[in-house]
């Protein structure tokens, strides 16, 4: 029960992330080039309440590439036909990845981690 409860922050903000990311249209609209900042917060919150999920390292790691991939896949995909309204942008995909890179790094800083569960 406690490594379901672990998981819970961090499958509640990919939710959220995945919703605002893959809008047709933006659902908040922010001054020009601003949403950097969105984009950067929410992969930095996205590592670091993945480091909460998993106790074991190595399974940190993969779940980190995972989200790496996500960050540039999620901003290529916007530039598919599929997302009419939205368009395909280098400086977000380089928030995105900065985020994921500053996550990892508070979390090793901050040794945010709970205790093994077998």
């Amino acid at each position: 029960m406690a490594k379901v409860i672990r998981w819970i922050p961090f499958v509640v903000l990919f939710s959220v992330v995945c919703f605002f990311l893959f809008q047709q249209s933006p659902v908040v609209r922010f001054p020009v080039n601003s949403d950097k900042w969105a984009h950067f917060l929410a992969f930095v919150t996205l590592v670091l309440s993945a480091r909460l999920a998993v106790s074991v390292r190595r399974h940190y790691a993969l779940l980190l590439l995972g989200l790496v991939f996500f960050a540039v896949v999620s901003e290529v995909m916007h530039g598919t036909d599929f997302w009419s309204r939205r368009h395909f942008s280098y400086p977000d995909m380089a928030a995105n990845l900065l985020g994921c890179f500053v996550g990892y790094a508070l979390a090793l800083q901050l040794d945010i981690s709970f205790p093994e569960i077998k």
